[in-house]
């Protein structure tokens, strides 16, 4: 697999990511799920992308293995430092114990990527790789461009709710609402949302809508980039090089 980034960004090495969860684990952003959330259920990709992963893992390659059950997050952390994963999600569907609903609640996030804007930049560069990277190339033109899409949607937004959550995803951004009338949105309704925002802005609609049911947890590893995902205030959005140079920087990115 090919990649092209800005920055020097650059896939993680299996034994980065396991420091990187040995000393670093997202603690405090599971905590703040589990104290409100009825079920948390974190998801781990092994390094589909990137084809870096331990051995023994190899048959979850291309898969995305669900952590339905741990003791406590000491053990939760037990078990993401041994798959050291590429990426660490979480299901946004508050699940009920026991119980089966017909619409369940579920985050409302808007998720906005380099690779949804036009960039003729980036075009070149997927012809030059022979179309072997589509998803894995962006650059700091096409970067900035959606850094600044996210700063109008996240304002567009601030006029119809009042507690939203601004993260970097280590390629792009998220915008998660936290509104308790967000969760509670059905499916007609977040399919028609989703459909007026991506007239205006480069979201992934399937994920506005909620054909998609995993979002990157904030504090953990964007493995195929290296960067942490970060949450961030609005105002950091109109410096895009300096998001792309410091925001998010691993230890272990740090002392190279």
């Amino acid at each position: 697999m090919k990649f092209d980034f800005p920055a020097d960004l650059r896939p993680s090495s299996v034994e980065e990511r396991e420091e990187f969860y040995r000393k670093s684990f997202p603690r405090e952003f599971i905590e703040d799920k589990l104290d409100r959330w009825d079920r948390f259920v974190p998801v781990v990709d092994v390094g589909s992308d990137s084809t870096r992963y331990r051995p023994r893992f190899k048959q979850y390659k291309g898969k995305l293995v669900r952590i339905n059950e741990f003791e406590d997050l000491d053990d939760l952390k037990s078990k993401i430092v041994d798959y050291a994963p590429e990426d660490l999600y979480y299901a946004t569907t508050i699940e009920k114990e026991d119980r089966i609903e017909t619409n369940p609640e579920k985050e409302l996030v808007f998720d906005l990527d380099p690779e949804n804007v036009e960039c003729k930049n980036c075009e070149r560069k997927k012809k030059y790789l022979e179309g072997t990277a589509e998803e894995y190339v962006f650059c700091d033109e096409c970067f900035g461009e959606v850094a600044e899409e996210t700063r109008q949607l996240f304002s567009f937004l601030k006029n119809h709710f009042s507690d939203l959550q601004l993260v970097y995803s280590g390629r792009g951004f998220h915008i998660h609402v936290e509104d308790m009338e967000a969760f509670r949105m059905d499916r007609e309704d977040r399919r028609e949302l989703a459909g007026k925002v991506a007239k205006e802005f480069p979201i992934d609609p399937a994920i506005t809508a909620g054909e998609k049911d995993l979002m990157r947890l904030p504090g953990s590893l964007h493995g195929l980039v290296s960067k942490i995902v970060t949450p961030m205030e609005p105002s950091e959005l109109s410096d895009p090089e300096r998001i792309l140079e410091v925001v998010g920087q691993p230890e272990f990115r740090q002392v190279e």
